[in-house]
């Protein structure tokens, strides 16, 4: 039993060591699922909202409406100096009041207390902030459904396209994170 076992060990061993044996039937399975479960990706320009029960999220504000996390493996800094840039997608989860106060503004597109999320794809400059229309903002129920997709009126009040910050905005106060987050304190 001894020889068997140290055989054993002995050939497993050389294979682990000796690089490039294929002592075994099941390596060459296991390699071929490992190439064939790999998919092309076409670069195209939409890009997909990421999971909103993700644990990507992290919260970077809050108000009396809503909550915003950002999603921390889509951001991106770009740009130096004054041209410096942080985009990436956002979540805003919205409390009673927010979602009561989204439905009654709505002009009748979503109905009060039915949206409990919106996901959308935003940048924050040095001196600007807006919505990225590279994909539209997705407003969700409680069970993911998606519910509206376009801007809203919490848009207007947020995240206009080129909206310059008020100083000691909420606005600002995100920018001032996301560019901590990326060690660009000033």
């Amino acid at each position: 039993m001894k020889k068997i076992v140290s055989g054993v060990m002995i050939m497993t061993m050389t294979c682990l060591l000796g690089g490039t044996a294929n002592a075994s039937w099941l390596s060459s399975i296991w390699n071929n699922a490992a190439t064939s479960n790999t998919s092309t990706q076409a670069t195209t320009t939409t890009m997909q909202a990421p999971d909103a029960n993700s644990s990507r999220w992290m919260a970077i504000s809050s108000n009396q409406y809503f909550t915003t996390y950002a999603d921390k493996r889509s951001l991106q800094a770009t740009g130096t100096a004054q041209n410096r840039q942080v985009s990436g997608f956002f979540k805003e989860e919205f409390t009673p009041v927010g979602s009561q106060w989204l439905g009654e503004k709505s002009n009748g597109r979503v109905k009060p207390d039915v949206i409990t999320h919106v996901i959308y794809h935003a940048y924050y400059g040095v001196n600007s902030h807006g919505y990225n229309g590279t994909t539209d903002a997705q407003y969700y129920d409680v069970h993911n459904n998606l519910i509206y997709q376009g801007k809203l009126i919490d848009f207007s009040f947020n995240m206009n396209d080129g909206s310059c910050y008020i100083p000691d905005s909420e606005q600002e106060q995100v920018k001032d994170t996301l560019f901590k987050a990326f060690g660009w304190n000033y």
